[in-house]
């Protein structure tokens, strides 16, 4: 059966500030120069945190800082000295009620913020508080702006998109996303941009991993002592996230005698009772394959488990309207094996940075896994080498924050104040 580690860890994901290089510094400066005065920006969100969404939200305030706009966070609270050290304006506001009361509410306390700060731009951030921020900007001078998909599946603009769907701009995780609000949301087609929240590859660096964190993580997982090759994949155990497929194609890996020593890691929150993972536990005695199967447990240093990774699967069943996890592996240039479709089939380029396969067919999933492993070590570094390139270029939180304020400049010079 599947083997637990002993802790249950969590994901990290951001450090919390960027990390840039000059020439995206020099372009942040000149963002707001042709605009006559320099905007003020509204980033509303629940909490100052440094995962997901509010990473990207704290990137752009900090970016629009940078640029030379006066940069606010409107959000509950939170480790405010990050934003005084970036000069970034911190104003305690509760925005994250739920329910018709609580958004009203939210949306008056945001009117009244809006009015005596002469907002121009609000960048709403979550689903409660677009509805609040679309009440406050109605009718007035703000223009709202929402950044719509996740990492969850995204089929349908009104029911996992909702208010977020109804910006003056909405910012589209992803290509996957702007096909949906496009299919059912086709007024908002001209008002869309496509801006990833984007990977901090300061964290996300092959030379940002030590040694010491990767000897504690072995240690941490009873890892097998003789080299082998090692998949990784990361994420709640669920459906969703296809280790189904993987788990099944095992059985073919085994029959190969290059790929018999294979480890597979499974990394996630399991909780006290999951079928699925008694599932994928069956399906690997099956296969023979249950002693070089890991179930590991929630992640707290997913830097360091990429790094001791040859591949990362990231195989939603699905299509996710962002695929964090291809892009951190990319960042630290690991090979992906990826599900075709949605966001993944974006930041994977097939045969050149990994492979995208069906999700729910064992035969190409192997396929892949066999091809990326047998490739040459010059080959697999140059792969690694343009998935790096590739992720900083698209998919980094320096990427994502560039384009956040030059969309900022865009829409304010557009609208007659």
């Amino acid at each position: 059966m599947l083997r637990q580690g002993p802790s249950p860890l969590r994901f990290a994901h951001s450090s919390g500030t960027l990390a840039l290089d000059q020439a995206t510094k020099a372009a942040m400066r000149t963002a707001f120069e042709a605009l006559g005065r320099k905007p003020v920006i509204l980033q509303a969100m629940p909490a100052i945190d440094a995962q997901g969404a509010e990473a990207a939200a704290l990137w752009a305030a900090e970016a629009a800082a940078l640029a030379g706009g006066r940069s606010i966070v409107a959000a509950g609270g939170g480790p405010v000295e990050r934003l005084k050290r970036i000069g970034v304006e911190f104003h305690p506001l509760p925005l994250d009620g739920r329910g018709p009361v609580a958004i009203a509410r939210n949306a008056g306390r945001l009117k009244r913020l809006i009015d005596e700060l002469g907002v121009d731009i609000v960048h709403a951030r979550g689903r409660e508080i677009a509805w609040a921020a679309r009440q406050a900007t109605r009718g007035g001078r703000a223009l709202l702006v929402t950044s719509c998909g996740t990492d969850a599946p995204f089929r349908d603009a009104d029911k996992d998109g909702g208010a977020l769907a109804e910006g003056d701009c909405i910012v589209a995780g992803s290509r996957h996303v702007r096909d949906v609000l496009q299919r059912d949301a086709p007024k908002q087609q001209r008002l869309i941009a496509i801006i990833p929240d984007g990977v901090d590859t300061s964290i996300y660096a092959p030379d940002g991993v030590s040694a010491e964190r990767l000897t504690r993580l072995c240690q941490t997982w009873g890892m097998l002592e003789e080299p082998a090759p090692t998949i990784l994949a990361p994420g709640a155990i669920e459906p969703l996230r296809g280790q189904h497929g993987l788990t099944r194609a095992l059985a073919l890996l085994n029959a190969d005698p290059r790929l018999k020593d294979l480890t597979v890691i499974i990394a996630g929150d399991v909780g006290k009772k999951n079928s699925y993972a008694e599932q994928l536990g069956w399906i690997a005695r099956k296969s023979g394959m249950s002693a070089r199967v890991f179930l590991t447990g929630k992640l707290d240093d997913l830097p360091a488990a990429m790094m001791l990774s040859d591949i990362v699967v990231s195989l939603p069943t699905e299509p996710l309207g962002q695929d964090p996890t291809a892009a951190m592996a990319a960042a630290l240039g690991k090979p992906v094996v990826g599900a075709d479709h949605g966001a993944t089939a974006e930041v994977v380029e097939d045969g050149q940075t990994g492979r995208l396969v069906s999700p729910i067919d064992p035969e190409a999933i192997a396929a892949a896994v066999a091809d990326v492993l047998g490739r040459p070590s010059a080959a697999r570094s140059e792969m690694a080498d343009l998935a790096r390139r590739r992720a900083i270029a698209y998919f980094s939180a320096g990427a994502s924050a560039l384009a956040t304020v030059k969309l900022y400049a865009a829409i304010f010079a557009s609208t007659p104040r």
